[in-house]
């Protein structure tokens, strides 16, 4: 054990007449509802930025097959160059590591408020060392993608039940904050690796937007997809009335699903950008409200339930324009 913690663990004990059980109970809801919050506010962005390559190769064999001159010749379909991975299925399996990782530190929190309630018999330990490998192994596809040095590997730390002549209550009072000190450490990585995903998704976002539309106006050129539902969609939610009788091929119906589609679009992108930035804030909370358990302070969960307010609108919207998409594609 460190000099440092040695320091603070005295400093805590010694400051705290009881077991500090509220305010590890109240950060380990903070915790949990981060982790929730997050998982729940990109659940779907992993096969948004995977099917790029997919989609780019229908694209090319509609294209190609449209501008064939012979319409009795089978259409030629399109191929990836080589089996390599792309950097676009790259980030996917980080964004799904992420979503895993996610679910571990929801786990680690629930028993880090299992070890704060009176008679509880929590492992801590095995939380925190599934939680340490899942996000180790997000570290390492991160550094993957961003070609960047060998992620850091985080150590599990280990938390005695009770040393020799420890009193139970000063057991308690020093495994709770071992643990809030090792949840902490994981939060800082995430948070660390949450950026750099960030970042990354923010430099693709132009061209997953890009890749989504001109999919679907060379779908729509081709007559595949039928722009009606779109549209009639579109009228329903404005209260305009039922559409007359139209045609898939009529041109300014097409126009109008393109437009719906595309502003549809831009939103979500907008609205993943904002979802990036908002449980960024919430991660920067919760490793705040951390330091306050540490030091004996009161934690409040203010600050934690106002990002995790705007998690859930990003969210809600992202979840609206996904089912308005799945169930009206133009």
């Amino acid at each position: 054990m460190s000099r440092t913690l040695i320091v603070v663990l005295l400093v805590f004990l010694s400051g705290c007449a009881s077991v500090p059980r509220e305010e590890a109970l109240k950060l380990s809801t903070a915790g949990q509802k981060a982790a929730e919050a997050s998982q729940a506010s990109l659940v779907d962005l992993a096969n948004e930025v995977g099917g790029v390559t997919e989609r780019n190769l229908v694209r090319f064999s509609v294209v190609k097959c449209k501008a064939q001159k012979s319409p009795s010749t089978p259409c030629e379909i399109s191929t990836a160059p080589d089996e390599s991975v792309t950097q676009n299925e790259k980030l996917a399996g980080v964004i799904s590591l992420r979503a895993r990782a996610l679910m571990q530190l929801h786990s680690a929190y629930g028993a880090f408020a299992d070890e704060a309630k009176y008679d509880a018999q929590a492992d801590i330990d095995e939380s925190l060392g599934k939680l340490t490998d899942s996000v180790n192994a997000l570290a390492g596809a991160m550094a993957t993608l961003t070609g960047g040095s060998t992620a850091a590997v985080i150590p599990v730390m280990k938390i005695a039940q009770k040393a020799a002549g420890e009193s139970a209550k000063a057991a308690q009072k020093r495994r709770l904050l071992e643990a809030s000190q090792a949840l902490q450490a994981i939060d800082r990585k995430l948070l660390e690796l949450l950026r750099e995903e960030s970042a990354v998704y923010g430099n693709i976002s132009d061209t997953l937007l890009s890749n989504r539309l001109q999919v679907a106006d060379a779908l729509l050129a081709a007559g595949i997809l039928d722009p009606r539902p779109l549209v009639t969609d579109f009228a329903a939610r404005n209260r305009m009335g039922a559409l007359a009788d139209i045609k898939a091929n009529d041109p300014s119906v097409v126009a109008a699903a393109r437009t719906i589609h595309a502003h549809q679009a831009r939103r979500s992108a907008a609205a993943t950008r904002a979802a990036y930035a908002s449980n960024i804030k919430a991660f920067e909370e919760l490793i705040e409200q951390h330091d306050a358990f540490q030091a004996g302070r009161p934690v409040s969960l203010d600050g934690i339930a106002q990002a995790l307010g705007e998690i859930r609108l990003w969210a809600e919207l992202l979840k609206e324009l996904d089912d308005q998409g799945k169930e009206k594609q133009p």
